[in-house]
């Protein structure tokens, strides 16, 4: 189990090495120019020099490169051109939202979407898995900012029962801060619950026609009992896989919601510094991203040894 985990660690580097690689080079060598858009249009050439010397872009792109990878060893992402803070700050501030939003979204989705893909796959080709598949199709097919504007149109405006914009922190009204991710976090469910719905559907009819299945119906056993200790178990690797990667994008900024909604979080301020051309903040929250997808994956893989007892003894 210890090498098992040593490999999966060890394969993480060059993955992280290719991404730090790409944020830099694809976000210097995009159009723009953040330092024309510090200085301001009525600026002379001398102010953009000064300016562009003084954050260090008039270097060479391989020198400028090498040493931002050299601080982004140290754990320094830089500092951004427009917010004059360290990335990592910037980071730290947007996080309660994002993470609150990632959370809640995933609940609903794990809540409707595994026991409506069981229910799905116990009841083949009836109306149950019909009307779970249209459910499903719908949630995926559906873009995230028409959800959200539907739901900010009925629940939002029509019915008033929810803000439909702003976010307000825990420090500010306590446990009050989730009644502004209702709605967002209600877009966000709906879209994890369609995707859960489905694997899961699918795993467990992949595994409802296993021998093992029938030989345990056969001997008596309880049906509550065959879906859990048996069936769900192990359809669990393939469910708990989308659910880590699906999770894992959630809390590397849920950028598309964030903006409509206008919370602060991670996926705005990501949103905001492309607009602004702030290269430290965007290649702060891609390397963001990135980490997040790599420390869920490394848990998916360690999680998997619950389920398959053969990679206990590797």
């Amino acid at each position: 189990m210890g090498q098992y985990v040593l490999k999966r660690l060890l394969a993480a580097i060059p993955v992280l090495a290719v991404v730090a690689v790409t944020a830099f080079f694809i976000t210097n060598v995009t159009p723009g120019d953040p330092v024309r858009l510090i200085v301001g249009d009525f600026a002379t050439e001398a102010e953009v020099a000064q300016m562009r010397a003084k954050l260090g872009l008039d270097q060479p792109l391989p020198i400028r490169f090498g040493l931002w990878l050299q601080r982004v060893v140290r754990g320094d992402l830089g500092t951004s051109l427009f917010l004059q803070m360290p990335v990592t700050h910037a980071l730290v501030q947007r996080l309660e939202p994002t993470i609150l939003l990632a959370l809640s979204g995933q609940f609903l989705g794990v809540l409707l979407g595994i026991p409506l893909g069981t229910a799905a796959a116990m009841h083949h080709r009836k109306l149950i898995d019909a009307g779970a598949i249209v459910a499903s199709l719908a949630g995926i097919s559906i873009p995230s900012f028409l959800m959200a504007t539907l739901l900010v149109s009925v629940f939002g405006v029509q019915m008033g029962w929810f803000p439909v914009a702003g976010y307000r922190s825990f420090s500010e009204v306590g446990f009050g801060a989730v009644y502004y991710l209702v709605l967002p976090a209600l877009t966000l469910g709906l879209m994890q619950m369609a995707i859960l719905a489905r694997m899961t559907r699918s795993a467990v009819l992949e595994v409802l026609h296993q021998d093992f299945v029938r030989t345990a119906r056969a001997k008596g056993v309880p049906r509550t009992s065959v879906m859990l200790k048996h069936v769900l178990r192990n359809a669990a690797v393939p469910i708990v896989t989308v659910f880590g990667l699906s999770f894992a994008a959630l809390l590397g900024g849920t950028w598309i919601v964030e903006s409509v909604f206008a919370i602060p979080g991670t996926g705005s301020l990501a949103v905001t510094a492309i607009l602004r051309r702030d290269y430290p903040v965007i290649q702060g929250t891609i390397l963001f991203a990135a980490g997040i997808y790599v420390f869920i994956n490394l848990i998916i893989d360690i999680s998997y040894a619950a389920f398959d007892p053969r990679l206990r003894d590797r």
